[in-house]
C-alpha cells in the first residue's frame, strides 16, 4: 500500500511507488521528433550516439497515371531495407486517393545510421513520422 505524503514534505524527494511506462520515459528523457515530407526522400536518419524510437507513421497519396505505388520503410546503415511500415501497391485507376496511419504502442527502435524514407513512386502525396530521439548514454547508464 502506498503511504500518503504529508503536504509539508517535498514530493520530489520521494521515490515514486510506480514504474514509468515506456512512453512516459521517452517523453521525459528524449527529444520528440516530428517529420513530414511531400515527396520521395529520407524523412529521418538516426544520428551517431543516438537511438530513435518510432511511435507513429502516416502515408497519404493521390495516384496519377504511371505510379508504381508508395511506401514508408526502415533502411539500415548498410542500405538494406529492414521493414516496409506502410505500403500502397499500384492503383487500378488514375487520381484515386488513399491514406493510412499506424501507431506503435511499443515503439520501434532504430539504431545510429538507420533511416526512415518515403517513396511515392510517381504519386502526389505526403508522409510523416513521430518518435523520440534518446542519447545512448541515457539508455546505457
Amino acid at each position: 500500500m502506498v503511504e500518503p505524503i504529508a503536504l509539508t514534505e517535498n514530493i520530489l524527494d520521494k521515490k515514486p511507488s510506480f514504474i514509468f511506462t515506456q512512453h512516459e520515459w521517452l517523453r521525459a528523457r528524449g527529444l520528440q521528433i516530428l517529420k513530414t515530407a511531400s515527396g520521395t526522400g529520407t524523412l529521418y536518419t538516426t544520428p551517431p550516439n543516438k537511438v530513435f524510437y518510432l511511435t507513429s507513421v502516416y502515408l497519404s497519396v493521390i495516384d496519377h497515371n504511371g505510379s508504381t505505388g508508395a511506401t514508408i520503410r526502415i533502411v539500415n546503415a548498410a542500405s538494406i531495407i529492414k521493414h516496409h511500415l506502410l505500403k500502397f501497391g499500384e492503383f487500378p485507376a488514375a487520381n484515386m486517393t488513399d491514406s493510412m496511419t499506424l501507431s506503435f504502442p511499443i515503439p520501434i527502435r532504430l539504431d545510429a545510421g538507420e533511416l526512415i524514407d518515403c517513396f511515392l513512386g510517381g504519386s502526389a502525396g505526403a508522409c510523416g513520422i513521430s518518435g523520440f530521439e534518446v542519447g545512448k548514454e541515457i539508455i546505457f547508464s
